[in-house]
């Protein structure tokens, strides 16, 4: 679904742990009153700093379903009976990525040294031009420079916007690129493998000793001489070469541990290693066989009414603008259909160690893991773990006897849904030049 999504800095309590300022005795974000929250120069005995290249840099936000950049507006608080700053201040801006900082130079974007700043205007104008495909990997900030020449005057900055193009599908946005992939890529959990030397060895392929192929190995924690060491004092782990990458393109074949010392022969020897289970969306049969072990299974994916949260229904309720004050346009976005969704999940293992293990990290990790953000968007979502891990044993799940089981379900509350398009709309001047929507 192709769209135009508005993607805000809010200057509100909420943003401040993502905020670094160039000096905290000269700038600041003001919340004192929670109505009309800001950022502003910091005053001292009511004097604010003429100083050049005071600044505050934004988190950065990394929207991965976007195509490319549209349009950029700056909210400020304006001096009375104008749409400008107050007189004798200004705002400069540099686009804050993963690597550089760049600032329009007039003919491209280019690197931004301390003292390089561009306008509104002229990010505005050329932010559809910044090359997301080679700078960046999407992820985008933003530096603003407060400047003012007059020692009792600050600007006061309230909103920064941008206007993107996003092809998203919110579902699968949702389910895969969200949910599966922060599991994927952040979750994991232990196993163990004891096994015997028959001959003195410095390393040890993996495929060799675990009959269980269904392992997504991921590290290893520690080798163990048990027989020599069995209070497990002595990490004799060096290093770990993967196998070949897998076609999920997260995990990877086994491959080889290499010890830091050889071990003789006629050892028992330990091995901890770290695995990411598999992950699959049941299909919705009664019956199905899971292909490896361990695995969790997300048995059931439904939209839900939760009570205490209030849906906002894109049709009917709210709107974000972003607008160009230099020709008098605008883009309307209607607020999202926000929606919550509950994952029933089963987690499956071969043995009850495994089993034990699993629980144990996939508890501290839902009740560590409280936010989500959505890949596609880089928009905020709460997850809520609603029913504890239940162990139930076998049921008719699975035909293997020695399979274990357990069972839970978290929420995910505000998930988005641009439903309704963009629009383009024309601004109307008022007698007091606030501009307004047509």
């Amino acid at each position: 679904m192709d769209n135009r999504l508005i993607l805000n800095f809010v200057f509100d309590e909420h943003i401040r742990k993502d905020l670094v300022f160039s000096d905290t005795s000269k700038i600041r974000l003001n919340t004192e009153n929670k109505t009309n929250p800001k950022l502003q120069l910091k005053s001292n005995d009511s004097i604010y700093s003429t100083d050049n290249d005071i600044y505050v840099e934004t988190g950065l936000m990394t929207p991965n379903r976007l195509n490319k950049w549209l349009s950029f507006e700056v909210r400020y608080i304006e001096s009375y009976g104008t749409k400008s700053l107050p007189d004798n201040t200004s705002l400069g801006f540099k686009i804050k990525t993963t690597g550089d900082n760049y600032f329009w130079d007039g003919a491209s974007w280019a690197i931004a040294g301390l003292s390089d700043w561009s306008t509104e205007i002229e990010i505005r104008e050329n932010i559809d031009t910044f090359p997301i495909a080679t700078i960046g990997n999407k992820s985008i900030g933003i530096i603003i420079n407060i400047k003012t020449n007059d020692n009792y005057v600050t600007p006061e900055i309230k909103e920064l916007k941008l206007l993107g193009e996003f092809d998203i599908n919110y579902f699968e946005d949702l389910i895969y690129d969200t949910v599966i992939r922060k599991f994927n890529l952040e979750f994991r959990s232990t196993s163990v493998i004891v096994f015997p030397t028959y001959s003195s060895i410095t390393s040890v392929n993996l495929n060799d000793i675990l009959e269980n192929k269904g392992y997504n190995v991921t590290g290893i924690k520690k080798v163990i001489n048990l027989t020599d060491d069995d209070l497990e004092l002595t990490n004799l782990f060096d290093n770990y070469v993967f196998g070949p990458l897998k076609q999920d393109g997260f995990t990877y074949e086994y491959g080889t541990v290499n010890f830091s010392s050889a071990i003789a022969s006629n050892k028992l020897v330990k091995i901890v290693f770290e695995t990411v289970p598999e992950f699959i969306i049941k299909t919705g049969q009664d019956y199905f066989e899971t292909p490896v072990y361990p695995s969790i299974v997300f048995t059931q994916i439904n939209e839900i009414r939760k009570n205490g949260f209030v849906m906002n229904e894109s049709n009917s309720n709210g709107e974000d603008y972003i607008r160009n004050k230099d020709n008098f346009t605008a883009v309307r976005q209607y607020s999202p259909t926000q929606k919550c969704f509950r994952f029933n999940y089963s987690v499956f293992t071969n043995n009850q160690t495994d089993q034990l293990r699993l629980l144990k990290d996939l508890n501290c990790f839902l009740g560590l893991n409280r936010q989500l953000i959505s890949w596609g968007t880089g928009c905020k979502m709460d997850l809520i773990p609603v029913n504890s891990i239940d162990t139930i044993g076998n049921s008719k799940v699975n035909d293997s006897t020695d399979t274990n089981l357990s069972t839970g379900s978290f929420d995910i509350l505000a998930v988005p849904f641009y439903d309704k398009y963009s629009e383009d709309l024309y601004l109307v001047q008022r007698v007091n030049s606030e501009y307004t929507l047509k």
